[in-house]
């Protein structure tokens, strides 16, 4: 997984054809791991807003290229996995925002929080997440 799929690291390559036409910067901290994060990465773009109708169709025609090419991957267990990693990245970006505004005195960042939060209440409706979304509804106030 590259962990830093966002908009602002992709590049568009007009000279190329296909998948080579997108290229990608800042993959220094690429490691093994789900690709559900990735996937999360870009349809909850933490700099620009993804309406959830967009997330949900992009969402789908990704479920459906994987079954397409393994018939038995569990889309599911996916959605499932997607959601939980969503919401911990989400979350976890959340916290960093706030970090860069207090300790690095950037309070560019502060203007996310309100999507990012929008995305983590997205992610926690996932039947799996209940008991988290009601943990953020008693102790996590909107922005």
């Amino acid at each position: 997984m590259l962990r830093d799929f966002h908009s602002p690291n992709l590049l568009w390559l007009e000279d190329r054809e296909g998948i080579a036409q997108v290229g990608l910067l800042d993959f220094q901290d690429a490691v093994m791991g789900p690709c559900a994060y990735d996937v999360a990465s870009l349809l909850q773009d933490a700099r620009i807003d993804v309406p959830e109708e967009l997330e949900i169709e992009l969402f789908s025609r990704y479920v459906r290229a994987r079954r397409a090419h393994d018939p038995g991957f569990d889309a599911n267990g996916f959605a499932r996995l997607y959601a939980t990693l969503a919401a911990q990245r989400a979350t976890k970006i959340l916290g960093i925002f706030a970090r860069l505004d207090r300790r690095d005195g950037k309070p560019q960042y502060l203007r996310h929080l309100p999507r990012i939060f929008g995305y983590v209440r997205r992610a926690l409706t996932h039947p799996a997440l209940a008991a988290l979304d009601d943990w953020y509804v008693a102790r996590v106030p909107p922005p």
